[in-house]
């Protein structure tokens, strides 16, 4: 169990590879004035060239790598909105039940998603009472899985995380830190025999993380 454990917990930490760059526009100088204006890392440790957008009167996160990295991982997105829609989401190696695939599907696409994002948020944080006990029904919280506050905030991050065709940088990374931050909530019991929703979970973000080629 401790093997297994810490095999997640390593996954889980693993996404937190930093895969964005926040860049400020450049601002027009005039006389001999210089313009030091440039790409601002997140961190200390983002390494490779500046990002190849640049905004208006303000400042734009974008995928280090820029516009091919952007579209790599949309066409991720849109594979993962493909094999959830069929049913066919597979990574962990346990299948993954059509409903949980549909209603994951539904909080990644929809923003306002609020049926699908209190549902997975049920099932990541509580269990029935009994195996008799259908689940929706008569729920007490699992032994070691995360505060309800903690589930929330990821489903929230989630929340339409795959619509209109492309992913914001800004709200993947936003996701990706409320899923470490439920993980890190969770301990060994919990994280032994993981809820069907958080593999989901974790396969999709996987997936977009892979594209950015910083996984």
């Amino acid at each position: 169990m401790q093997k297994q454990y810490n095999l997640v917990l390593k996954i889980a930490l693993t996404l937190t590879t930093l895969i964005l760059t926040t860049i400020k526009p450049a601002i027009a100088q005039t006389g001999n004035q210089s313009d030091s204006t440039g790409p601002i890392p997140t961190t200390s440790d983002i390494a490779g060239g500046p990002p190849t957008t640049q905004t208006q009167g303000g400042t734009e996160t974008v995928f280090q790598g820029g516009v091919s990295v952007q579209t790599a991982v949309n066409q991720a997105a849109a594979t993962v909105i493909s094999e959830l829609s069929a049913n066919t989401l597979t990574g962990t190696g346990t299948p993954i039940p059509a409903a949980t695939q549909q209603t994951v599907l539904s909080l990644l696409t929809d923003t306002n998603s609020t049926q699908a994002a209190a549902n997975i948020t049920t099932a990541l944080t509580s269990c029935p009472k009994s195996p008799s006990v259908p689940a929706g029904q008569q729920l007490t919280p699992c032994p070691g899985s995360p505060p309800v506050a903690v589930a929330q905030e990821l489903t929230s991050r989630l929340a339409g995380l795959l619509t209109e065709g492309k992913v914001s940088p800004e709200q993947l990374k936003a996701a990706i830190r409320a899923y470490n931050a439920m993980i890190l909530a969770s301990n060994t019991e919990f994280l032994s025999n993981p809820p069907a929703e958080l593999n989901a979970i974790r396969i999709s973000l996987s997936r977009l993380i892979a594209a950015t080629g910083r996984s």
